[in-house]
């Protein structure tokens, strides 16, 4: 019969590695844990890297963007970064949107509207 102290000890290791999966049997390797991969950085990264390509430099000035969509409502970016290639053609909107509506940006925007969408 097994020590009741090597038997503790053998718990405390237990609850201090884990449950560690084994692929056979007893005296085998065991999988190492596969973390998730991290993509946002990756991703982040990339983007940077095509923008660098196109030739994009940074737009400063610019205090709010905002994009009119047919059903009435508005996405609003307050405070945007925006990077573009003005020879190109070619713009790109970094930042916090927001969906609102019409109504509730309706005296600063103004100027910005359409006669068609005025008329709603």
């Amino acid at each position: 019969m097994e020590n009741p102290e090597v038997l503790e000890a053998r718990k405390r290791l237990a609850a201090k590695f884990g449950d560690n999966i084994r692929i056979a049997g007893k005296g085998s390797m065991r999988k190492k844990k596969k973390n998730p991969h991290k993509t946002n950085q990756v991703d982040d990264k990339k983007v940077k890297n095509a923008l660098k390509k196109l030739g994009v430099q940074p737009l400063p000035d610019i205090d709010e963007v905002n994009f009119f969509q047919d059903d009435n409502n508005v996405l609003h970016f307050s405070s945007p970064q925006i990077e573009g290639n003005i020879k190109d053609n070619f713009f790109m909107i970094s930042g916090k949107g927001e969906v609102k509506s019409i109504r509730d940006l309706m005296p600063g925007i103004i100027p910005h509207l359409a006669q068609k969408i005025l008329s709603f």
